[in-house]
């Protein structure tokens, strides 16, 4: 957990901190219940699943990209030879599918909860929340990113 020494105010007069949380896709269920704990009035959340595929070569990435077997919102980056789908609205159909149409990938899904917190006591409360249950996690404990 990120100790904060101040929690200063933002350009608009108000302690309202922006933040990222990135997760195991499949922990969604157990993130959404810490963040349910929170007061509604002091935290908003904004989540999605997000996939991200990368590939040894460019003939590799240019041969899965002229068959086309992925859906829409998918962003080709040929400088780091990646492919991100952002979001990823059915992450267990689209893992089934680069299972068996791209076997040579490297493949993951992750979530990313885009966070707006009140105060640093909200930061905190979050923060215990998720600890509460790590031992629930099948991936890595949530990281967020102020």
């Amino acid at each position: 957990m990120t100790i904060l020494s101040t929690w200063p105010t933002n350009e608009y007069g108000t302690t309202w901190r922006h933040a990222v949380m990135y997760y195991d896709w499949q922990d969604d269920p157990i993130v959404s219940e810490a963040i349910d704990t929170i007061d509604p009035l002091k935290i908003t959340v904004r989540s999605r699943s997000v996939a991200a595929i990368g590939f040894d070569s460019i003939a590799e990435m240019m041969m899965y990209r002229l068959a086309e077997p992925l859906p829409y919102g998918t962003h080709w980056n040929q400088d780091s030879m990646c492919i991100t789908i952002d979001p990823c609205s059915d992450p267990e159909t689209l893992r089934r599918l680069v299972e068996e149409e791209m076997p040579t990938v490297q493949f993951s899904i992750f979530g990313v909860a885009v966070l707006d917190l009140a105060d640093e006591a909200i930061y905190r409360q979050l923060s215990a929340a998720l600890g509460e249950r790590r031992h629930g996690f099948l991936g890595e404990m949530p990281f967020i990113d102020l």
